[in-house]
């Protein structure tokens, strides 16, 4: 049987067979003196001292203050928490929370602000129809407007103030910014009634991909669903172009050599 600690009381394995002590008591002995010696842990007075959005205000016990934030709430945070930085609120962060902008931000990030400040368009009516709004629409007002440099939309002008803004539908937002900068801003497609941009040829995507799909923008080429995929022996729901989705993959990355899935 081990030998235990010489100290009374104490039953912990003799960690120093010279001394008799146990790992404990002999460490309080080579800090102290004394291996029985009872030291008071000196804690300091965080009492009026902020950290962050807090101020302690009393000592809970000895690990924990009682701490009043800026915005009034009182709470018990534990003292290495407040010692460490991971604490520094109380914790609501929509009144803490901070974003960090910049002076200056390009067209994109402008239109993005100001979703976030005055949220979602579709909120809103369009100012000229009426109807349910879908973009913000700059309005030209501000003396201090910006031009984009960003690609999709360099010319463009734009505000960083978000009280420059205005909800508007898609069809309406671009007439409007049609009428004010013809140069930059894209017509709409030469489809009738149709009032997406023009991206190729006077078309919108859209229309453009049906006439390299079937030589006709307006013309819609709908699949005949056969229930399996078309390739023998594949018993597969058909997806695109009667394929399942393996060979329709396989069907994609074959078009350049002429091969067909197998």
């Amino acid at each position: 049987m081990s030998a235990v600690c010489s100290v009374d009381g104490c039953d912990n394995p003799v960690k120093r067979p010279t001394t008799g002590l146990c790992y404990s008591h002999y460490m309080r002995n080579w800090r102290y003196g004394s291996p029985t010696a009872v030291i008071e842990r000196k804690r300091m007075d965080l009492t009026g001292k902020r950290f962050g959005n807090l101020v302690c205000v009393s000592r809970v016990d000895g690990r924990s203050w009682v701490v009043r934030c800026d915005c009034g709430v009182i709470k018990t945070v534990l003292t290495g928490d407040l010692n460490a930085g991971t604490t520094k609120s109380c914790g609501n962060g929509k009144i803490h929370r901070k974003h960090l902008r910049y002076d200056v931000c390009e067209y994109s990030a402008a239109h993005a602000r100001v979703r976030r400040d005055r949220g979602n368009a579709k909120q809103y009516e369009c100012t000229d129809c009426d109807g349910v709004a879908e973009e913000w629409s700059y309005d030209y007002g501000d003396d201090d407007e910006l031009v984009s440099n960003e690609r999709g939309s360099v010319g463009m002008p734009y505000s960083l103030d978000a009280n420059h803004y205005v909800p508007r539908c898609v069809p309406c937002h671009r007439r409007y910014d049609a009428d004010r900068h013809p140069e930059v801003v894209a017509v709409t497609c030469s489809v009738g009634g149709c009032e997406r941009a023009s991206r190729q040829r006077g078309w919108c995507s859209m229309h453009y991909k049906r006439w390299v799909r079937n030589g006709d923008p307006e013309k819609r080429v709908l699949m005949a669903s056969t229930g399996t995929c078309k390739v023998d022996g594949c018993t597969r729901p058909d997806g695109s172009r009667g394929y399942c989705g393996r060979h329709y993959q396989q069907w994609r990355k074959a078009q350049p050599t002429g091969l067909l899935p197998a």
